[in-house]
């Protein structure tokens, strides 16, 4: 009898545990669709709370030491002058660096890390959730003409062959 009872112990705990997952998950969906941040807020803004109407939320607002690096960067790699290599390594003598963790001290950015926010629609004022990308409640840091040719110069330098040498 103890046997069966903790089997249908553990069936409802499974049971109770996906419900659970997809209700997350739905106000995840609805908090997305409302162009709020599913998440940490992005290298270049800050989480912080405000008061509206009386209560506290919590919102995303833009870095006043971290965003205009981050614009600066959109700006230079759209030139088509700069590698992600040398442009990361700018970027470090500008003092861009990541925000500091309990786990982790802040440090230069990476390639890898750079390349990724290149291609972030965040920074134009998106939200992306599972695929889809929504307007955003949060200021954009980069106008879409600036990030549309950033995505150009970084398609073109995909290409097979394509490298910047510097002799």
């Amino acid at each position: 009898m103890a046997d069966a009872m903790e089997a249908i112990t553990d069936i409802m705990n499974e049971v109770q545990v996906r419900q659970s997952g997809e209700d997350i998950s739905n106000k995840m969906l609805h908090k997305a669709k409302n162009g709020g941040t599913t998440g940490r807020a992005k290298l270049g803004y800050l989480n912080v709370r405000k008061e509206v109407e009386g209560h506290l939320i919590n919102s995303i607002a833009v870095d006043p030491k971290r965003a205009p690096l981050i614009t600066w960067a959109f700006e230079q790699y759209a030139t088509g002058d700069y590698s992600l290599t040398r442009l990361q390594q700018e970027l470090a003598e500008q003092g861009l660096t990541t925000r500091r963790t309990a786990k982790w001290a802040e440090q230069a950015l990476s390639r890898g890390q750079l390349g990724l926010i290149l291609r972030d629609p965040y920074y134009l004022g998106m939200v992306t959730y599972k695929g889809q990308v929504y307007p955003g409640k949060h200021e954009a840091l980069v106008t879409s003409e600036l990030f549309e040719r950033v995505q150009r110069v970084l398609d073109a330098r995909k290409q097979r062959n394509q490298r910047d040498i510097v002799h």
